[in-house]
């Protein structure tokens, strides 16, 4: 079996490569919603329908927060 993985629905540059059940992937550049597809093959080339799932990427730190835990106190157990 087979996989091919993008970061667009036309599979723009994908290449077959052996099934994983993970993968390290790249996503595209910049903020906001990122998808990425996948699509299957078997022995005989059959090829499945693609699928996808998204994300919101989100590079930016948070800023002008902090964070206070017992109002600061130490605590012995």
């Amino acid at each position: 079996m087979q996989m091919m993985l993008a970061n667009d629905a036309g599979f723009g540059g994908g290449a077959w490569e052996s099934y994983a059940t993970s993968k390290a992937w790249t996503l595209a550049a910049g903020d906001g919603i990122r998808t990425v597809y996948v699509k299957f093959r078997d022995a005989l080339l059959n090829e499945s329908a693609a699928v996808s799932d998204s994300i919101i990427l989100d590079t930016t730190p948070p800023s002008g927060a902090s964070v206070g835990i017992n109002g600061g106190r130490r605590t012995r157990r």
